[in-house]
């Protein structure tokens, strides 16, 4: 996806999933184990 914010920080991260509409990924300090972050893009 073009000029996402997410996108440049999801390149450092551990990407879990990636679609055309959202990209889900560990980040840096999970709060508990299984922690993760889902990022879904509206168009």
């Amino acid at each position: 996806m073009k000029d996402c914010v997410f996108c440049d920080i999801t390149k450092r991260e551990e990407v879990i999933f990636e679609d055309e509409s959202s990209v889900i990924f560990r980040p840096l300090k999970p709060v508990v184990e299984g922690h993760v972050l889902i990022i879904q893009f509206s168009r």
